[in-house]
């Protein structure tokens, strides 16, 4: 009765294996009969089952499996617990290896869809950082051409200011020579010119003449 409702419908069709398992390990039921009453030793899945987890794993197989994998077909494998109903403890573990074409194009899809937005936002952005990258080098050397023309200029002004001031040296220079050549043509002046007239007058005017004391001298003589 067990594989009539294995074997019909939908199920039948996409159902490659199937095993129920004890929980000391002992296959209860397989579709193949040679499994029936072989004892192997619980894999990790099927203690997580017996624990009360559904498992499931895709195109994997273990030792015992070698039927499974020589079926060269990707397969789904489902570990299912079965629990009593009075109890809700486990009481054995189906074990089912679904066709899993339709599975393995769909995980395909999604992984090519995974990697394409993964490679996508990757690239954008390496181009926003590129484009940051970028704007930012471009500024810098604006920045640094614009503080090279800032100290070309102030150099210039420098070179001025040292022109100007040697400049105003040497026209500080001229004056004072020029200056000093004035006060030595004053006093030459002064002193060849009207000093000598102011001086020859008032030793004029000191002698007895301008004095009357020769009038008097005479005017006693008389």
């Amino acid at each position: 009765a067990l594989d009539e409702t294995l074997g019909q419908g939908a199920l039948g069709k996409r159902l490659a294996s199937f095993r129920l398992w004890r929980r000391d390990g002992t296959v209860l039921y397989a579709k193949d009969a040679d499994l029936i009453g072989r004892r192997f030793e619980l894999n990790k899945n099927l203690r997580s089952a017996f624990q009360g987890s559904v498992m499931a794993q895709f195109d994997t197989f273990d030792e015992d499996e070698d039927k499974e994998r020589a079926a060269g077909v990707p397969l789904l494998e489902i570990y299912n617990p079965g629990r009593e109903p009075w109890s809700g403890d486990v009481a054995a573990v189906t074990e089912f290896y679904e066709l899993a074409g339709d599975f393995q194009a769909t995980l395909a899809s999604a992984l090519l869809s995974s990697w394409l937005i993964v490679a996508g936002t990757t690239l954008t952005a390496f181009l926003l950082l590129s484009g940051i990258v970028l704007r930012a080098s471009r500024t810098i050397d604006d920045q640094r051409g614009a503080l090279r023309r800032q100290v070309s200029e102030l150099q210039g002004l420098v070179t001025q200011n040292s022109a100007l001031r040697q400049s105003v040296q040497r026209a500080s220079r001229r004056a004072t020579a020029l200056n000093e050549r004035y006060l030595r043509r004053i006093g030459a002046d002064l002193h060849d010119g009207p000093a000598q007239l102011v001086a020859l007058a008032a030793l004029r005017m000191d002698s007895p003449v301008f004095t009357g004391d020769g009038h008097g001298r005479d005017r006693k003589s008389v």
